[in-house]
């Protein structure tokens, strides 16, 4: 049962940081922007738009130059690197909304120093350039599709309203709009998505320990040199 509980993380491990223990539901990375900022889904756009331009460049930089700086000025390099590429986002953020700026506040410009860009520099410094990018389009898009979630969800129940479009809704809850409301939320997903996963896991051990009951005893070879004509 180890040995086939360990075959199939292995192969959910392709998707690591996306579905398979995302990078904020799991691994609890970049909490304060889905938790504070991530209340209306034109943030929730803005904020992926930004992690996906600050991360996937600074991790393929990373893999291919941190290796050759000293081990204190990696933090600052990958921030620098970041930055550049969160500003030439602010003019894709832009046309979502004239006010986009005022209401992401400092949230915007802190994606130079996110948690999911600056630990995948880390672990893939020397790594192959492929597999560093993949890893960073692995754990932006999972940031993205939570804090879209996140975002959709407060927007619809607090407001009433998605992408600042009224829709009907019999019960606001204005609470969620807080950052109380939306770490309360994150919680509920995370506890979700652990029972999914855990589920899946599961069935899939199962599945595979029932096909291995139904597959044939073989006979065992007969070691070399037995059985042969003398």
């Amino acid at each position: 049962m180890k040995n086939e509980s360990r075959h199939i993380r292995k192969r959910l491990e392709r998707y690591d940081g996306l579905f398979y223990r995302n990078s904020v539901l799991f691994y609890g990375m970049a909490l304060p922007f889905v938790v504070v900022a991530c209340n209306t889904v034109k943030n929730g756009a803005a904020l992926s738009i930004a992690m996906f331009m600050a991360t996937i460049p600074a991790v393929l930089i990373s893999s291919l130059f941190l290796e050759k700086l000293p081990l204190w000025s990696r933090a600052v390099f990958n921030s620098m690197v970041a930055m550049a590429f969160v500003v030439g986002s602010y003019y894709v953020v832009s046309p979502i909304s004239a006010e986009i700026f005022d209401s992401l506040g400092m949230y915007l410009p802190m994606m130079a120093i996110n948690t999911i860009m600056l630990t995948l520099c880390e672990r893939y410094t020397a790594q192959k350039p492929g597999r560093a990018v993949r890893a960073a389009i692995r754990y932006s898009f999972g940031f993205g599709a939570v804090a879209m979630l996140v975002s959709a969800i407060r927007e619809y129940l607090g407001n009433g309203t998605l992408w600042g479009i009224a829709l009907p809704i019999p019960i606001k809850l204005y609470g969620l709009v807080t950052s109380f409301g939306g770490f309360i939320l994150l919680a509920f997903l995370a506890v979700i998505s652990k029972s999914i996963w855990n589920r899946v896991i599961a069935r899939a051990e199962r599945r595979e320990a029932s096909a291995g009951e139904d597959l044939p005893d073989e006979e065992p070879e007969a070691p070399v040199g037995e059985g042969s004509p003398a």
